[in-house]
């Protein structure tokens, strides 16, 4: 065995093990990007090739391609972690005795602050979406990220089904291969609200889409221009382009997410439970930022809504 065996075998096992085709094409992603750098250093790809020295150096060439956002510092986190676990896969699976990469130390990723979009950045980025050109789709699409808190991978992965008018939820398939179901719109309204109103018109769209290129969509939800299905790579495209449009900085589609659990536990204080009923997983750090934001929004309304401030600064009759 190799490490491009290795690398294979790793995939076998994963899928073996019901995880989501997004953690098999991430493991896939980095494990080939190793082997990239032993093939530019033409070294040969053994097994005693995945070791510290050559993890170590792999590191610093991966770091300075500047992969991804944030100068590529995520990005070679997540290598460096991908390469760990990897080898702790081969050390369970008894190719070794020990994991060579045991004692490296993770990369330190620099904790930035959750960001949510502002009221006026929200309208800012529906009103972008009426130039963009493909407005019914890219509305519905910013919709629905507001209204759900769902991750980008989550919706764009979305087909016609999970969609369920009649119950006001989708049904979306989230990390750890988890599916779960949100609820949806406006219940006190008969169309549903906006998202809703939205998504009529957009699939009116599609269909004709769908009819002039037959055999590209299936029943995957959203489509590019071309009619292929939407991946999570071009939804956040769409979002940074409608964001480029209209003078909003740092439009990426998680900042919906922050957006939504922000203003759910603002109008909602204390229901952590409910919050992660509706978006899925969330680490306790996550989870303590949003209460942080929250709590923040909440104290600067206390602030001007309690008698002291109204009744004081009132004019005496």
């Amino acid at each position: 065995m190799d490490l491009y065996d290795a690398a294979s075998y790793h995939q076998l096992a994963l899928n073996a093990a019901g995880k989501s085709p997004n953690t098999l094409k991430l493991y896939l992603l980095y494990e080939k990007r190793f082997l990239e750098y032993l093939n530019a250093r033409h070294i040969a790809a053994d097994l005693d090739a995945l070791n510290p020295l050559y993890a170590r150096q792999a590191v610093l060439w991966f770091q300075q391609r500047r992969v991804g956002t944030r100068g590529g510092v995520s990005a070679t986190a997540m290598f460096l972690n991908v390469l760990k676990t990897w080898a702790s896969f081969l050390e369970a699976e008894g190719v070794w005795a020990d994991s060579p990469l045991r004692r490296v130390q993770r990369v330190k990723v620099r904790k930035l602050e959750r960001q949510p979009y502002t009221r006026a950045e929200c309208n800012a980025l529906l009103y972008s979406c009426s130039a963009s050109s493909s407005p019914e789709r890219d509305r519905f699409l910013v919709e629905l990220l507001l209204g759900s808190g769902a991750r980008i991978g989550e919706v764009t992965g979305l087909r016609l089904g999970d969609v369920r008018w009649d119950r006001r939820t989708i049904r979306v398939l989230g990390k750890g291969n988890r599916e779960r179901t949100v609820p949806i719109g406006d219940p006190e309204q008969s169309d549903g609200g906006p998202v809703w109103r939205s998504w009529r018109v957009y699939l009116k769209v599609r269909a004709a889409q769908v009819d002039r290129m037959r055999g590209r969509a299936h029943d995957q939800l959203f489509l590019t221009l071309a009619g292929y299905p939407l991946t999570a790579e071009g939804g956040a495209d769409v979002i940074r382009r409608l964001g480029g449009s209209v003078g909003v900085e740092g439009a990426l589609p998680h900042r919906f997410r922050h957006t939504f659990c922000t203003v759910y536990l603002t109008r909602y204080p204390g229901d952590e439970i409910g919050l992660r009923r509706i978006v899925g997983h969330l680490s306790k750090a996550v989870l303590a930022d949003y209460v942080h934001l929250a709590n923040a929004e909440i104290a600067l309304r206390a602030g001007h809504g309690s008698p002291m401030s109204v009744w004081l600064t009132e004019k005496i009759r």
